[in-house]
């Protein structure tokens, strides 16, 4: 196809993506960032001194899915746990300010993932996590299906995106439950697996690992593989055997991106970049794969967003979101 019929092509998909109703499900966590500059080595240790000029506090995991969602225009609602703490009080007003409906369960017992990033002259330094990636109890899971129940059923979705980070949300009953309510009510369903659960999603309509995830699901993580090799597409097409999809969008880094079916394989190369940071481009990736599957997007129009938007997002110092507007920067560049 001619690079401007593309261009107006992937333009006219960005414009459709106003007021999806999109729901996410998944691991929520807090991010902070402290901010400051580098000038010494600490006389304590070889190690930085960060003088600090200033904390950020951002909804993440899940949450950036669905910063990323309502950045581009989509009506948003998410679905997970927190705690009943500071930082789940904090997360949740934080959502409020975002305008994403939060349908967070909160528990006692569970504190709110939370990592905090050291930036020392806009380089992450030092990132600390606190957390409990205990799966649900029995009783949380039973809690968790019939409130997702409730808000499946209370409104016409258009999309479902699954954000696994193995923090125990999402274990195999709740992953079940969601993809066979929304394939009774023919809702497409994206899944950002993790490797607890890596094997479970069968059934979605794109399934999203990345290269490392994928190679650690076959455990071939000690093997030497090119990325955009054949054996990687051997790899996926074993894999939809294993556990049946439509569409496979796996994740390159700086490669780019494969995506396939049943009868279609494609790798979508990236353009060379100044990559500032990588934290949030997966979240960036699973929001436009989501989009562009709600609006119909077709497999090679869906690729080439997805890895613009995800690239735009790694230029940026921390995890950032994409909007519109960067989208269509990015397709009025890759056009020329």
């Amino acid at each position: 196809m001619n690079k401007n019929i593309r261009k107006e092509k992937l333009k006219s998909i960005i414009s459709k993506f106003n007021n999806i109703q999109a729901l996410v499900v998944g691991d929520v966590m807090l991010d902070q960032y402290v901010h400051g500059s580098v000038r010494r080595i600490s006389p304590e240790a070889p190690v930085p001194v960060v003088e600090v000029s200033s904390f950020q506090m951002m909804p993440g995991g899940a949450a950036n899915v669905a910063l990323n969602l309502k950045s581009m225009e989509a009506e948003v609602a998410l679905v997970g746990i927190c705690g009943k703490d500071k930082e789940g009080q904090i997360l949740k007003k934080l959502l409020y300010e975002k305008q994403i409906r939060d349908f967070l369960l909160m528990d006692m017992a569970r504190p709110t993932t939370m990592k905090t990033r050291i930036m020392g002259n806009n380089v992450q330094m030092l990132r600390m996590d606190r957390e409990n990636n205990e799966e649900l109890t029995q009783e949380w899971t039973e809690t968790a299906k019939t409130h997702l129940r409730t808000i499946l059923e209370g409104h016409s979705w258009q999309i479902v995106v699954l954000q696994d980070y193995d923090k125990g949300f999402l274990n195999n009953i709740i992953i079940r439950f969601i993809i066979d309510y929304c394939k009774k009510h023919k809702i497409p369903v994206v899944a950002d697996p993790k490797r607890r659960h890596y094997w479970d999603y069968a059934d979605v309509n794109i399934f999203k690992p990345n290269f490392k995830e994928l190679l650690t699901a076959f455990g071939m993580t000690d093997q030497k593989i090119n990325p955009i090799g054949t054996e990687v597409e051997k790899l996926l097409i074993q894999q939809r055997l294993r556990m049946p999809h439509d569409i496979t969008l796996l994740t390159l880094g700086d490669k780019g991106l494969w995506i396939s079916t049943d009868d279609h394989a494609h790798i979508e190369p990236t353009k060379p970049r100044y990559v500032s940071d990588v934290s949030g481009a997966g979240d960036t990736v699973a929001a436009l794969a989501a989009l562009c599957l709600a609006v119909k997007a077709d497999i090679l129009d869906l690729a080439i967003l997805c890895n613009l938007g995800g690239g735009r997002v790694c230029e940026q110092s921390g995890v950032s979101v994409i909007t519109p507007e960067s989208l269509i920067q990015e397709i009025e560049e890759y056009a020329n």
